[in-house]
């Protein structure tokens, strides 16, 4: 099971690191034109595909559109005619469906072998390695953040006619104080729900054009929770850290954020005021300072894309709101949600996440999810154990091969379909809880193929066999799990209760 978590997380992942890539091409052609509400608009939807393992269904979906223009490009293909074996004692069958010509039919894989090689490292492994670097970011940025709210706790309250003047017009619900402290060198803000805009001792407080330029913009901030803003994004950054796109994603949003401010902060004291704006912003260049980004720096890094973005900025047009709007849902629609059609989602609408199915099948009998798929086990038979060592150290009680089809019965356009050893788990029949089988199989490299077995909409997989094996005791009957997530990414799971056949010598 932790297998099949795996794979969809992965699947999110990559979902999710496409995204990335679209809207950084997205805010590079246009970083002039459009308002910097937009780009953090899509930078939301990117946080909503890492941290929310479900979507929307729509007909105009990424990959629905990608799976069509490479169908169109790439036209049918004979995988059988130049598919060649990686092993001797792999066969090569041809996976024909009734509704399947010969020429766009897939291959699946028939091992009988006599010998297994090592298998793949346990989903538990990889899941141990995940967890590991997620909580020990989630400490770092924890020690860090509690580590400086504790300095920042003697800051000095500042007693100043102009800054009592400033909080008298800039009233929120949640009361806003103004500290100093020797501490830092740029003026930041921290805190949510009781927030501090904290200014270095060397401000200059006679210069009140300056001060009222960097006191707005912290404003902003508090206005617009950023605080919590980037607690979120730390918390997809912790989840996701493996991930260098994510990487540049916390980069970039930190950037958005403060170009944001600078362009809400022109729009509130004027466009005529740009460029003092922009002195303002060189004169508090920050000195490097090792803070955890939870608080916002009125100066941040990459200072020439604020400076550059203030002097090129122009009051945002009817017409450039309605771009930006039309971008944005766009760009929602086309990466943020999955394939399926009107049909799926009336079928699914108001359903469990976890669908409801028979609670078990046995061999020869179709579990069908309604416009999804269709799953046999057609049988399970015992072959010989000369030479079986599965793992490379104990020897296997009982090697057993699992013969099953599948059919992706999804509308065209729909997403591919594969089932692998992600999707399976066997137990004993008279003893699921402690006696479970191990799998093994030998891979098979195709030239244009992902994986063994993925077959588009309408396209379906005859026979397609996957070994396991026994290590404490031999059984005449197993427990096949099988589990997968359909076009909503819902799980749907079942299991078939199958008769082992037993191993017949060659005569």
């Amino acid at each position: 099971m932790n297998e099949v978590l795996m794979m969809n997380w992965l699947q999110m992942d990559i979902s999710a690191a496409l995204m990335i890539v679209i809207v950084v091409g997205v805010r590079a052609l246009n970083k002039n034109t459009l308002p910097r509400s937009a780009f953090l608009w899509l930078w939301a939807i990117v946080w909503l595909r890492l941290c929310i393992p479900f979507s929307l269904p729509s007909e105009w979906n990424l990959y629905s559109l990608l799976n069509t223009a490479a169908n169109k490009l790439s036209g049918p293909t004979n995988m059988a005619a130049t598919a060649v074996p990686t092993s001797p004692v792999a066969t090569w069958t041809a996976a024909l469906s009734d509704s399947t010509p010969p020429q766009q039919s897939w291959g699946v894989l028939s091992v009988l072998p006599s010998t297994f090689p090592q298998s793949a490292p346990d989903a538990s492994a990889w899941l141990l390695v995940w967890l590991i670097g997620a909580i020990g970011l989630v400490v770092f940025f924890t020690v860090a953040y509690i580590r400086w709210y504790r300095r920042f706790r003697f800051a000095r309250p500042v007693k100043h006619e102009f800054v009592d003047r400033w909080l008298s017009r800039h009233r929120l619900l949640r009361s806003i104080q103004i500290r100093q402290t020797e501490k830092i060198a740029s003026p930041l803000t921290y805190g949510i729900i009781r927030p501090v805009i904290l200014m270095p001792v060397t401000i200059d407080w006679s210069d009140h054009k300056r001060l009222e330029y960097v006191l707005t913009h912290e404003y902003v901030h508090i206005r617009r929770f950023d605080s919590g803003t980037k607690m979120l994004l730390l918390l997809a950054f912790c989840l996701h850290w493996y991930n260098p796109f994510v990487w540049l994603t916390y980069v970039l949003v930190n950037r958005d954020i403060e170009l944001y401010c600078d362009e809400a902060v022109i729009r509130r004291l004027g466009y005529q005021r740009r460029s003092d704006y922009a002195r303002t912003l060189i004169h508090m260049e920050e000195q490097k300072l090792a803070l955890p980004s939870m608080n916002n720096y009125f100066s941040k890094l990459a200072i020439e894309e604020r400076i550059e973005s203030i002097m090129k900025m122009k009051k945002t047009t009817v017409a450039g709101a309605l771009s930006a709007c039309l971008l944005i849902g766009s760009l929602a629609t086309v990466l943020a949600t999955s394939p399926a059609s009107a049909s799926i989602a009336a079928s699914h609408a108001g359903s469990a996440t976890l669908a409801k199915h028979a609670n078990e099948y046995r061999a020869g009998e179709t579990w069908k999810v309604n416009n999804e798929w269709e799953f046999t086990v057609n049988s399970v038979r015992e072959t010989t154990l000369e030479g079986n060592t599965i793992d490379g150290n104990r020897p296997a009680k009982q090697v057993l091969i699992v013969n099953y089809s599948y059919k992706n019965i999804r509308p065209a356009g729909g997403e591919p379909l594969a089932f692998s050893k992600a999707h399976f788990w066997m137990t004993d029949a008279h003893d699921p809880e402690n006696n479970s089988a191990d799998g093994s199989h030998y891979t098979l490299f195709v030239p244009g193929m992902d994986r063994i077995g993925v077959v588009n909409p309408g396209q379906s997989v005859q026979g397609a066999e996957w070994v396991y094996a026994f290590y404490d005791k031999k059984t005449d009957k197993v427990e096949f799990n099988v589990g997968a997530y359909d076009s909503h990414e819902k799980l749907h799971e079942t299991k078939f209760i199958v008769p082992v056949e037993a191993h017949k010598a060659a005569k």
